[in-house]
């Protein structure tokens, strides 16, 4: 780390994205502000909702009755959720787009999310797969799922 202009700045690896988890929650609002305040503009954003059937995890970002049963309304849901909390990361600056993924348990779907697969003849450990980011040798990191 390294402090520019009173903002703390990460360098190597993961400087360029930052994960997110968003439930739509007072508190998850309130982590975007922070690290807005905290870090400079323009940075990539990937604001995540997990969510599973019955348990949902999350709060729609508006009074909505869903079955939690159905699996299309909950995914509708999640995936407004994750949109809600990427406009909200937009308007702090940030370069954001919101994803819903299914996932038990929810930190699984955070990790999965969060680190992208990328090729390293360094590291023969297995890496953890994602569709949903795409991998850049600056945030190429090879995690270990158990």
């Amino acid at each position: 780390m390294r402090q520019v202009e009173g903002r703390s700045e990460m360098v190597g690896a993961a400087a360029d994205l930052i994960v997110f988890a968003f439930d739509g929650s007072d508190l998850a609002k309130a982590a975007i502000a922070e690290a807005a305040r905290q870090l400079r503009p323009g940075r990539q954003a990937l604001v995540l909702t997990v969510w599973q059937p019955y348990n949902v995890g999350f709060t729609p970002p508006r009074a909505i009755k869903m079955d939690a049963a159905a699996v299309d309304e909950v995914r509708a849901a999640a995936e407004e959720t994750a949109a809600q909390g990427a406009s909200l990361a937009q308007a702090q600056g940030f370069e954001a787009r919101g994803i819903a993924r299914e996932a038990a348990p929810t930190w699984k779907g955070i990790v999965e999310a969060g680190w992208p697969t990328c090729s390293s003849a360094a590291s023969p450990r297995r890496s953890v797969r994602t569709r949903d980011v795409p991998c850049s040798s600056s945030i190429g990191v090879n995690r270990k799922v158990a």
